[in-house]
């Protein structure tokens, strides 16, 4: 979508994930839900995996990390509720796959999204690293607890992949160029 719409839907998006509290913001959504006559449980069951294709993934070698049971900004929420977000979402990945997470993913992933105060809290749940959605090389000196990732979709040029993955664009950052974010 571009254009007015695009902007508007943009609009609304960022409200919800930073200006309203997650009560108000689920309220919101479920009255959209309600009102469109849409079935919630149904969109869930075709957007997200079950508890037994994760265990399935596991099983097959693939690292499944944590997260937060809402989805929160953890940067907007006091540190005791960052530390529930973080604390009972790594319980609930224990509790059905068997085994604690030892990486965990900052919702939404940008430098705003998660403070010290995450960092801190990530850490004594547990978490061994964490991840970030800022580009950009993991080096030897990189904060286990703030490395990069790259987001990717069908549409990637490869070209720029290949450039971020071996640091190319690390130089640019250097002298205070961020393409990314």
């Amino acid at each position: 979508a571009s254009g007015a719409g695009a902007q508007f839907s943009y609009s609304v998006k960022r409200a919800l994930k930073y200006d309203v509290d997650c009560a108000s913001r689920d309220r919101a959504l479920d009255a959209i839900f309600e009102r469109e006559g849409c079935d919630e449980r149904a969109l869930c069951d075709e957007l997200y995996m079950t508890w037994d294709e994760a265990r399935e993934l596991a099983r097959g070698g693939v690292e499944l990390g944590g997260h937060t049971v809402s989805h929160a900004v953890l940067s907007k929420q006091p540190p005791a509720e960052q530390d529930r977000e973080v604390r009972e979402g790594a319980r609930a990945i224990e509790r059905s796959l068997g085994n604690a997470p030892k990486t965990f993913a900052y919702p939404f992933g940008r430098r705003w999204d998660f403070n010290d105060t995450t960092e801190r809290v990530v850490r004594q749940c547990g978490f061994e690293r964490a991840v970030t959605m800022h580009a950009g090389t993991n080096r030897p000196d990189t904060s286990r607890t703030r490395l990069h990732r790259l987001a990717l979709d069908g549409d990637v040029k490869l070209h720029l992949l290949a450039t971020e993955a071996c640091g190319g664009f690390d130089l640019l950052r250097k002298i205070g160029l961020n393409l990314s974010e």
